[in-house]
């Protein structure tokens, strides 16, 4: 039997649609998409699991392209909305708005589909509620998956809790950075207080801190790393960039007073992951403060 390829899946499956045979042309596009994703084929499925209920699978799909979406039509934008919205996945369908710099009226759909999901589905919501509340209580492997559940919840119930995360003196800085990334994606105008990696509580607007990569401190590392011979084994330095990510994250949103230094941070970060080079230079005063607290972080995660 000889294997059909993508192209034909795919003529089958807009044949299928056309004659309002939703099954086959589903069929025809979950193995054209399964040969080679592309954005096409994505709203097409997507669409197709929406009309059929299976909206899980819709939101899945979906925020598989979320940046073309972001960039793409209304009708295709409207489609990434309903598949968050129809799967409960409230902030996820906020966070996309505000990332994207879309149409307010947007926001009138999910606030309606949180006050339906409030009043239909209590139990869930209190039961999704506490658990993120009580985030520090959950293994650290598992408070990833803690939160991204969370992500389902309201807005209000999820800012509530993640306000008490970001003080919470249990919590690992680690959850603490990534719930202030949420906040952050969602656009939060509000202050609101953080327990920094020193321990100390400060105040900060998510919406006014630049996301990590985009930080000053974030890029000339990223520079000096890419500059040097570290850089000449791909692999490795794959690895080491995520290394040093996750250091950075971990000082979050402090960066600019953690590292005063960039190139002896850098030299201590690599020396502190086991690499071996010569230097004269050591970290002092404030910066070796943050790095202090950061091992710390490190060794209990």
């Amino acid at each position: 039997m000889l294997e059909i390829d993508k192209a034909e899946l795919q003529k089958l499956g807009d044949q299928a649609l056309a004659e309002n045979d939703d099954e086959h042309a589903l069929m025809y596009f979950e193995e054209a998409y399964r040969k080679e994703q592309t954005f096409d084929l994505n709203v097409k499925l997507a669409k197709l699991y929406l009309q059929q209920e299976q909206n899980e699978a819709a939101n899945d799909l979906v925020h598989e392209y979320s940046t073309e979406y972001g960039q793409s039509d209304p009708e295709k934008q409207q489609l990434y909305i309903e598949s968050c919205l129809k799967s409960s996945a409230f902030i996820d369908a906020r966070q996309f708005i505000y990332l994207n710099h879309l149409h307010s009226n947007l926001v009138e759909q999910i606030t309606v589909a949180e006050a339906d999901f409030r009043e239909n589905q209590q139990t869930a919501l209190l039961e999704n509620q506490k658990a993120f509340y009580h985030l520090s209580d959950a293994p650290m492997g598992q408070q990833s998956q803690v939160v991204r559940r969370a992500k389902h919840l309201p807005l209000t119930e999820f800012l509530f809790c993640a306000k008490y995360i970001l003080i919470d003196p249990f919590a690992h800085q680690l959850s603490r950075v990534s719930v202030l990334e949420e906040l952050m994606k969602l656009g939060v105008e509000e202050q609101i207080n953080m327990i920094n990696l020193l321990g100390s509580q400060e105040a900060i607007v998510p919406k006014q801190i630049p996301f990590l990569a985009q930080q000053n401190k974030f890029k000339a590392i990223m520079d000096l790393l890419e500059k040097s011979p570290l850089a000449n084994d791909p692999t490795q330095f794959e690895i080491l960039k995520q290394q040093i990510n996750l250091c950075l994250m971990l000082m979050m949103p402090n960066l600019d007073q953690a590292i005063l230094d960039v190139k002896v941070w850098t030299e201590q970060t690599l020396l502190m992951f086991g690499m071996e080079f010569m230097t004269n230079t050591e970290e002092v005063g404030v910066q070796k403060e943050w790095r202090d607290a950061l091992n710390q972080a490190l060794m209990t995660l």
